[in-house]
């Protein structure tokens, strides 16, 4: 797999993840 191909995927998952972390904080905060 390319560098370039990897880094998208880190980006997208890293992402991902922040999202969601972000969105269960903000439930857990209601």
């Amino acid at each position: 797999m390319a560098f370039g191909e990897w880094w998208k995927l880190m980006a997208h998952a890293f992402a991902y993840l922040t999202v969601r972390l972000f969105s269960e904080c903000e439930e857990f905060a209601n």
